[in-house]
């Protein structure tokens, strides 16, 4: 190993670096520093921890790290301390991973595959009971083939007084009522068809529905200017302006006042 202390201690020594220096930076003993520089290998402890010596002391003093311990094992080899087919390491060795780590690792993995799980088989479940729900809940308000609509909370907005239903006329043969409705922008709807209550749905632009009652239809209505209407097969009166809220109570006996009289056109009220 003649000669490798001997060119440590020259590139400190120009650099103007003392080893107390040294020491202090690396917490290596003055003793071991001296060691190196004087090529006393009986002195060193050996092995890894040698190299870590020089790598460190070639760190202080602005020497290339890798560069310096594969000079340091050569010199090994050279003076027959260490065997000739023994490898030069040219890196750290790599740093172990603790095993409880790699436990809490496994763990959230296992974690988040279970989630993942979980959320499709709902999703799952959700898509194969909807249909039925909706099917059950609202025989006679689903939307028609094309159409696309959305179910909303039952939320009713009222800023009109309810219609007040004119008293009964004497009438023995009263039709059932025939609601069409076709929708020319965005609309919710929630109704209660003959007492029974139907889900809110939103209605789009270019939807068409067609509601019948035997007694009463009583809407609520989102947009009252967002759709037009036929009664019993004759035009329907503005309900109102597009953003209204409005509700209306279509009965056989108020049929006739909803309806566009014959002598002249529909208006917005």
């Amino acid at each position: 190993m003649s000669g490798f202390g001997a060119k440590l201690k020259r590139e400190r020594e120009l650099r103007g670096i003392t080893l107390a220096e040294i020491a202090r930076a690396s917490k290596i003993g003055m003793r071991m520093l001296e060691a190196i520089e004087s090529d006393d290998h009986k002195t060193l402890p050996g092995g890894v921890f040698n190299r870590g010596f020089v790598r460190s002391y070639a760190r202080h003093i602005g020497l290339n790290e890798e560069d310096t311990v594969n000079d340091y094992l050569q010199c090994l080899r050279d003076d027959g301390i260490m065997p000739a087919d023994e490898p030069i390491e040219s890196s750290v060795p790599p740093t172990k991973i603790p095993a409880s780590l790699i436990g809490i690792f496994l763990f959230a993995i296992a974690a988040i595959v279970g989630v993942a799980i979980l959320v499709t088989s709902h999703r799952r479940e959700t898509k194969s009971s909807a249909p039925k729900q909706s099917a059950s809940a609202a025989p006679q308000a689903q939307p028609s083939a094309g159409s696309s609509t959305e179910t909303v909370p039952s939320v009713v907005i009222n800023d009109f007084p309810p219609m007040p239903a004119k008293e009964q006329k004497q009438e023995t043969h009263l039709a059932p009522i025939t609601l069409e409705m076709a929708f020319t922008a965005s609309t919710w709807v929630s109704m209660s068809i003959d007492g029974q209550s139907q889900p809110p749905i939103i209605y789009q632009a270019g939807d068409k529905k067609i509601f019948t009652a035997t007694s009463e239809i009583d809407m609520d209505i989102g947009n009252a200017g967002g759709f037009t209407y036929r009664l019993n097969g004759k035009p329907g009166l503005p309900l109102g302006n597009p953003g209204k809220v409005r509700r209306v109570i279509f009965t056989p006996t108020t049929i006739p006042d909803l309806q566009v009289p014959a002598d002249r056109p529909p208006s917005a009220k």
